[in-house]
Formats: structure tokens, C-alpha cells, sequence
């Protein structure tokens, strides 16, 4: 059925508040104050993620005339990323308020849903909307009057519930999803300990791998990309373990060039600048192609299982050394090549490293089940909220 399309600012005519968060600067804040100033890194996609450390005093917040905010609250972030994400906030041990970047929405529960229009706003087609009212070159933001001018279908209250329990429902599932898959990971990394924490004989990393470090300086420039071809590696490949899909792409011509920092099969690529040690695997279905400067190319030796050295590489202990050893005052980059070989590494019998391996592809074939799960769910959320919101 089709409902009527109203502004967000007509749907929250009757609504407690609709208001921005507080002015709060610096000098205002206060580390031994007991009232939370919330964050924009606070503000999750249809999650409240209680990630910031910032306070108030009692009298500045009466100084400042604050908003409390309140259990079953809505609150929009006015800036990315993304931009307009919206959750509902649950609740701390302590009175809150909120920056002056965040809206705060508390509805008329008697008119509106609160977890329903949660969803609304977190819906793709008013994201649409949304961007298309941000105003600012350098840093993006949405006024709430421009907020205020978003059009939603607007159905009854009952059919708003009705909508909201049945994403909610949806939205559980996939969490559970996801947990399941995290711990899938947790269980490898377990098996791993369990089976080599006690090994006697240590190694380096340079005694059972050959190091590649991505090629520095120009080698790589944006103009020398082309719409296909071998495909360049890049760091995020390594963070989201994923060796099919590249974005930049070079010639025969080039790739022959650059020979040298070619991958193949059972190949590791390891992220060395900001987000240092993630690992991913070269297998027969990852395309041709090279590695960039972000990365470290890992080649196991002969007799070194590839799935072991990954975990080995993913360990507590090989990450922790890799921290410890990592420069830069921003931005962080890996240790230098030397540190980088000298890692230990345990060496268990090749027999060992192979029952590992047939224990981690049971994992794993468990893991893409649940992942083939999880994107047949996010497609089917995807299609209730666009049934739901969809604007005509």
C-alpha cells in the first residue's frame, strides 16, 4: 500500500524535541565531570557504539542549559561518515548530552515509532536525500533544518511497528551472523595456540618466507592505470581479506616491468602502513597482478604451509612485535626490513602444519556458509527497508 509522503519536519510537529546537541568547547570540558559528552564516533549506522571519553561538570551543564539526552532517543549524525547515520540511543550508567553536530529526535510515541524511523533515516534513498542538502566543501555537513526537509512515507503508527519489528528481526539475524563469523575466526587463531604454542624450535620470518616489499618512490603513478589488465594490489585487499576485486589496474607492458613484486598461488600480502600485520592469501582464483608500496609480499619456503604461516603471521605475539617495532608519529608504518625478518616464528614438523591446514579448511568452508548466510540477508533487508521507504 502507498502512505502519504511527509517532511521529516511534519512527522516530528508534535515530536518532544528536535533539536541539535550542545556548544560545548574545550575549555568547557571537564575529565572528573560525571555528566558524558557524546561523540560523533559514538553515533554507529543503526548502533549506539558508546566509544568516547569526553565529560562535563554539573554546573557547566546547567551553565550551558544542556540537553539531557534520554533512553529511546534518536540521534543523527550532522556529519560523516556516513553522513545522516541515525541510531537509537540505549542508555549508560550516567546522565548524557550530546555535540552540537548530533540531532536529537524524541518522538511522539503516541504519532511516531522510534525504531521505525531510525530505519527511515538510515534507509538508502533518503541517504540520497540527505547528501543532496549537505552544504560545505572540506567539512560536509547537513543543517537539521535541511534534515527537517527530507521526505519519508509516512504509514500509521501501527504499520510503522509493524515495519520496525519485522527490520529489527532481520537486522538481529544478521548480527547474529556476524558474531558467528568472528568467533569462526576466534576458533582458527584458538586451534592455532593450542596446537603450537609449546613448539621448542623458533625461526625467523626470513627462514621459512621470501620478503617482497611493494616497490617505493614512483613506480605507481595514477596516470599509468589502466581500465583493465593485472590488477594492483592494494592494502585493503590485505585488511578485508579479499583477492578478487582491485581498483586500478596496469598493461602487459608494465606488469612484465615489475615482475619482481608479482604474486602467485599461496602467496601472503601483509598491510604495513596504518593498519599494520593484516593478512591475506593468494589463491588460483586472485587475479594476475602486483603489489603496491603498502604491502609485503610473504612466499612460504618449501615445506611451509601457507594457511599456518597466515595464522602464524595473524598470532598475538607476531602482531604485538609488529607494533612494538612500527614507526611513525601519525600514521603508522612497518619496522624496518631487518626488524621484519627477524620476527620468530614457530616451526612445527610439515605434517603438523598440514593438520592444521585440513582444520582451518573446515573452518573456513563453515565460515563461507555463514558469510553466503549473511549476504542473502543483507540482500533480503535491503529489500524490506526499500518495500518500506521507498519515496514515489
Amino acid at each position: 500500500m502507498i502512505w502519504p509522503v511527509k517532511k521529516l519536519g511534519d512527522i516530528l510537529s508534535t515530536a518532544e524535541i528536535f533539536t541539535d546537541g550542545d556548544w560545548v568547547e574545550s575549555k568547557d570540558q571537564d575529565v572528573n565531570g560525571s555528566i558524558r559528552l557524546l561523540q560523533l564516533a559514538d553515533i554507529g549506522d543503526g548502533n549506539f557504539i558508546n566509544k568516547s571519553n569526553r565529560f562535563i561538570n554539573e554546573s557547566t551543564f546547567i551553565r550551558l542549559k544542556c540537553t539531557e539526552v534520554q533512553l529511546g532517543d534518536i540521534l543523527i549524525a550532522r556529519m560523516p561518515d556516513p553522513l545522516g547515520r541515525a541510531c537509537i540511543f540505549e542508555g549508560i550508567s550516567q546522565k548524557c548530552i550530546t555535540v552540537v553536530d548530533v540531532c536529537i529526535i524524541r518522538v511522539d510515541s503516541n504519532i511516531v515509532d522510534a525504531r521505525w524511523l531510525m530505519h527511515a533515516i538510515n534507509n538508502d534513498s533518503v541517504r540520497r536525500q540527505i547528501s543532496s542538502f549537505a552544504k560545505g566543501a572540506t567539512r560536509v555537513r547537513i543543517s537539521r533544518k535541511n534534515l527537517s526537509h527530507i521526505q519519508i512515507e509516512f504509514p500509521p503508527l501501527a504499520e510503522q511497528q509493524r515495519i520496525a519489528e519485522l527490520l529489527d528481526t532481520a537486522d538481529r539475524i544478521l548480527k547474529q551472523r556476524e558474531s558467528a563469523i568472528a568467533k569462526l575466526d576466534q576458533l582458527a587463531q584458538s586451534v592455532f595456540v593450542a596446537m603450537f604454542s609449546n613448539i621448542e624450535h623458533i625461526t625467523t620470518l626470513s627462514q621459512v618466507a621470501e620478503l617482497k616489499r611493494g616497490p617505493f618512490g614512483g613506480a605507481l603513478k595514477k596516470e599509468i592505470f589502466v581500465k583493465h589488465g593485472p590488477m594492483v594490489y592494494e592494502q585493503r585487499n590485505a585488511i578485508y581479506d579479499d583477492c578478487k576485486n582491485g581498483k586500478y589496474f596496469i598493461t602487459e607492458e608494465k606488469f612484465n616491468e615489475m615482475k619482481d613484486f608479482s604474486v602467485t598461488d599461496n602467496d601472503l600480502i601483509v598491510s604495513c602502513s596504518g593498519t599494520l600485520g593484516k593478512v591475506a592469501k593468494i589463491d588460483k582464483e586472485s587475479p594476475r597482478g602486483i603489489i603496491n608500496q603498502a604491502l609485503l609480499r610473504v612466499r612460504p619456503k618449501k615445506n611451509i604451509s601457507s594457511s599456518f604461516l597466515k595464522s602464524a603471521i595473524e598470532s598475538v605475539s607476531v602482531q604485538r612485535n609488529l607494533a612494538i617495532s612500527s614507526h611513525g608519529s601519525g600514521l603508522q608504518n612497518f619496522p624496518p626490513m631487518a626488524v621484519v625478518k627477524a620476527v620468530p616464528i614457530p616451526l612445527p614438523s610439515f605434517e603438523l602444519q598440514l593438520k592444521f591446514e585440513s582444520i582451518k579448511e573446515e573452518i573456513l568452508k563453515k565460515k563461507i556458509d555463514l558469510i553466503n548466510s549473511k549476504n542473502n540477508l543483507e540482500n533480503l533487508l535491503k529489500s524490506l527497508q526499500h518495500q518500506s521507504f521507498a519515496v514515489n
